[in-house]
């Protein structure tokens, strides 16, 4: 057995508390396995035969739902392992696993995974406690998940941002204690009872307020983005979030000494383009920051091999060589198509009166998706010429149908005033409302657009454009408790080049309009990467068909691939 194999064995976080010479012993029930990327290991629903460690490459597990969805279930990189729950269930495999980057494995067939668990019974509980610990991560749904993105870690501010907030419930407390002793000794015990009461449970909320308000910021790390959100509860909330490959550093900064002895560091994030994210009062500071780089790692791998393997089939394609085949591959949900016959509907003048009619927060298209400013700044433009339609339409009947108490008044005139009164609510609302209706939101596939107009566009409009390469960073904030119950926001986009940010401001659903624009963006910048991929690997397989073809007429042969 290669002592190399044992070394390599060590290494492995399953294995490192072995002595060399159980590695020896568990070395002697694997097999060594090199895959090449796009290789399935084992299909959904195939039966559990065989237990896997990685020593090197990155796989990933994939499922089919029942509706026909895809979802990724994780990413598995070297030092990892997976295949075990089969074996201990006895039941089929939940999901698929295929290579994305040039495998090595060491497995374990089903006779040699039991000696396994039976020589070393640590590593049959290692197994099923890290297993289950790093299926709970993974399958932990958060705002805005993707269907291809997997949660490496969860993580909320250290215990002392709890005790650090206490200080005012504290001193309450002091005051209480104290006005309740003097209400105690100078006045009466029933109402110092009350007042220590009442002081109690104020007390009791507003700790329990900070607690709440301390759990639920969240810090994310997946295997696509890092995601700050921050909550102060019934009042405010931000998101800040990245992807992962465009981290550039991390850099771990310690408050002070107390800060270093109860290990809570901040972590700052600084992104190509996006600008900084803090993970401030960050308990193993360290090990998060580790992740990150990690899970960095990991997605530039799989990049990286994706475009080997593209050049690679395209250069087989240009010299006239057979392609491997291509396996069964995770692809993205179809994006729910616009129907025909609500196309056709709005040509027609129904259609079009309709959709002017109702109003619409949001309305999407082929390839854009427009937003309007939350009902509520509908309402407050609406108000004063809803009133005022209400009171000159029962004006205007009251004079059509009891004319008696304006007989003075020449008979002709005191309708029509009434009338005019009427017709002019009436355009004053509809004023407003063409208004507010007019200032949209819109995101494309490759910009943002902000539009303000007059209205009936009397005035003309103000259209602000930017697109999706000069963006830096997309962030909402819900001001206050009025906006938090009413789901009402404000969505910042911050673009290179230019002091004023795009602000869509008053939106229903920040945290929606902010996550599309963001998957928005990253398509963009993802779509731009593969068009200047593709035309670099046309170039190289242009280059090799040449160089194969002077190789032929000079009658040398070319250097075999390494």
């Amino acid at each position: 057995m290669s002592e190399e194999l044992v070394a390599r064995l060590q290494s492995v976080p399953i294995f490192s508390s072995l002595s060399p010479e159980e590695c020896y012993r568990i070395a002697g029930l694997a097999q060594v396995e090199q895959h090449p990327r796009g290789t399935v290991l084992f299909r959904q629903g195939d039966p559990g035969d065989k237990f896997y460690v990685i020593l090197s490459g990155q796989v990933r597990v994939w499922a089919r739902e029942a509706d026909g969805r895809v979802r990724i279930l994780n990413y598995h990189a070297a030092g990892d392992f997976f295949g075990e729950v089969a074996l201990f269930t006895g039941k089929p495999r939940a999901g698929t696993v295929d290579v994305v980057h040039d495998v090595e494995l060491l497995s374990f067939d089903k006779e040699a995974f039991e000696q396994l668990i039976n020589l070393e019974p640590r590593i049959g509980q290692y197994l099923r406690t890290w297993g289950q610990q790093r299926m709970l991560v993974s399958n932990r749904p958060f705002p805005g998940k993707q269907w291809d993105e997997v949660a490496v870690t969860f993580a909320r501010k250290h215990w002392i941002a709890l005790v650090e907030s206490l200080w005012l419930p504290g001193i309450f407390l002091v005051v209480s204690v104290i006005l309740t002793v003097i209400l105690y000794v100078f006045g009466s015990g029933k109402i110092a009872a009350i007042a220590g009461l009442f002081s109690f449970l104020l007390l009791v909320v507003w700790i329990w307020w900070l607690y709440v308000d301390w759990i639920n910021d969240d810090y994310i790390v997946t295997t696509k983005r890092v995601i700050h959100i921050e909550r102060i509860l019934l009042i405010r909330e931000e998101r800040h979030e990245a992807p992962v490959e465009q981290i550039q550093d991390v850099t771990m900064r310690t408050a002070g000494p107390l800060a270093r002895l109860l290990d809570f560091r901040d972590l700052v994030i600084k992104t190509a383009g996006l600008g900084p994210i803090t993970f401030a009062r960050l308990p193993n500071a360290e090990r998060i920051k580790n992740k990150i780089f990690e899970v960095r790692k990991a997605a530039m791998e799989r990049r990286a091999a994706e475009e080997r393997g593209q050049i690679q089939q395209a250069i087989r394609e240009r010299l006239g060589l057979p392609t491997q085949p291509v396996e069964e591959q995770p692809a993205a949900p179809p994006t729910k198509p616009v129907s025909q016959r609500r196309e056709v509907t709005r040509r027609r003048l129904l259609g079009r009166l309709t959709d002017y009619i109702v109003p619409r927060l949001r309305e999407e298209t082929d390839n854009q998706i427009i937003w309007r400013k939350h009902w509520v700044v509908l309402i407050r433009n609406l108000w004063m010429p809803g009133l005022g339609i209400l009171f000159s339409t029962a004006f205007l009947i009251a004079v059509l149908t009891h004319p008696g108490p304006w007989a003075f008044i020449p008979a002709p005139l005191f309708p029509l005033g009434a009338a005019i009164l009427w017709l002019a609510s009436v355009i004053w609302y509809l004023w407003r409302y063409d208004g507010w209706r007019n200032d949209v939101y819109i995101v494309t596939d490759t910009r943002v657009i902000d539009v303000t107009s007059s209205p009936f566009h009397v005035y003309g409009e103000s259209r602000r454009e930017g697109t999706f390469d000069v963006i830096q960073s997309i962030y909402y904030d819900i001001p206050n408790f009025f906006a938090r119950l009413l789901n009402m926001g404000n969505v910042y986009i911050d673009t290179a080049g230019t002091s004023r940010a795009f602000t869509f401001e008053q939106i229903h659903n920040p945290s929606q309009v902010q996550g599309e624009i963001f998957h928005r963006m990253v398509a963009y910048r993802e779509q731009a990467q593969q068009a200047a991929r593709q035309q670099q690997r046309e170039e190289f397989s242009e280059w090799f068909r040449i160089y194969h073809q002077e190789a032929r007429q000079t009658g040398s042969s070319p250097p075999p691939a390494e």
